[in-house]
């Protein structure tokens, strides 16, 4: 069949298909493809073939999701909330146009309030920043990646990182908070660790090819790494970046240490995966044995079907 859109759906999101080989060499076969996405509660994932006559054939995937008690109650104490918030205000200036229209106020006059001591300007600026700021960081990742999807996996082996010291992970509330009150609050879309041991240096735990180096708005210096067949991640907070990009970095490669940049509250790391531009838990990919049950597990029962030898980088799990 000649091919065209073939994937899974789950809503409105699409989530493409490549060819198997592109994941692992060793899949040769024409007919065998692999798509990684993500589940959407109340959603059911549809896979989508469309060949180039524009047929288009649908099946219902029929997976269980297992809900996970997953999300709890992070509460952040910034007891020098000032610096914390002449931050957000400089990087809400430098994000967003004067002109520009917020909650029936233009920026320039959010701003004038916030530097005259209104609290209630401050909050506004936060909330503004944290909800749109990481939003439009997320389309802007996607750009970054955008194309990899057909491109070979770039990792070989599990993930290599250290999950000590994670202050908040993805999917909890979290509550930002001086002496005064509440700063924000909402969802978390990545991992926050805090320094763990006398080291903040910050290593690739896969291989990849580094789409970006710099400061990246509200995220602050960051890393993005496109590790291929539409999996991407990207570390944030950094107070120095030690990669350039463009280049193909082994897993281990220190990328930067942790800092303190962007809007983030203290010296920590935050990280972030993405399937196909769509945040994703990070546990998922950077925890070994979920690794393996989500990864490993699924490719070793395909080279046991079709009588594929498992490479020699690899360790076959039970």
């Amino acid at each position: 069949m000649n091919l065209g859109e073939h994937g899974v759906r789950v809503g409105e999101l699409f989530f493409p298909g490549v060819p198997a080989a592109v994941l692992e060499p060793a899949f040769r076969s024409p007919t065998l493809f692999v798509c990684f996405f993500t589940a959407v509660e109340k959603e059911r994932p549809t896979l989508q073939v469309l060949d180039v006559a524009r047929n288009n054939a649908q099946l219902v995937l029929p997976i269980k999701q297992t809900p996970r008690d997953t999300q709890h109650e992070v509460q952040i104490s910034i007891p020098k909330s000032s610096f914390f918030l002449e931050r957000a205000r400089a990087l809400f200036a430098q994000e967003f146009g004067e002109g520009e229209v917020f909650a029936g106020e233009k920026v320039s006059t959010l701003l004038k309030r916030a530097n005259s001591g209104d609290r209630s300007a401050d909050l506004t600026i936060v909330r503004i920043l944290q909800e749109r700021g990481r939003s439009e960081g997320v389309r802007q990742e996607f750009e970054f990646v955008r194309g990899s999807a057909r491109e070979s996996r770039r990792w070989e082996v599990g993930p290599r990182l250290n999950l000590m010291g994670v202050r908040a992970s993805f999917g909890d509330l979290l509550t930002l908070a001086d002496t005064v009150g509440t700063l924000w609050s909402g969802n978390s879309n990545a991992v926050f660790f805090e320094p763990f041991g006398p080291s903040t240096v910050v290593s690739a735990p896969f291989a990849g090819i580094v789409r970006y180096a710099d400061d990246f708005g509200v995220y602050g210096k960051s890393v993005i790494l496109d590790h291929g067949v539409g999996i991407s991640s990207m570390y944030f907070g950094l107070i120095d970046i030690s990669v350039e990009s463009g280049v193909l970095i082994e897993q281990g490669r220190p990328l930067g240490r942790m800092g303190n940049t962007g809007l983030t509250w203290a010296t920590l790391l935050g990280a972030m995966v993405f399937v196909h531009g769509v945040p994703v838990d990070p546990r998922e990919w950077f925890d070994l044995q979920l690794y393996r049950l989500v990864i490993d597990t699924p490719l070793n029962q395909a080279r046991d079907k079709l009588d594929i030898p498992y490479p020699t980088s690899l360790t076959r799990v039970p």
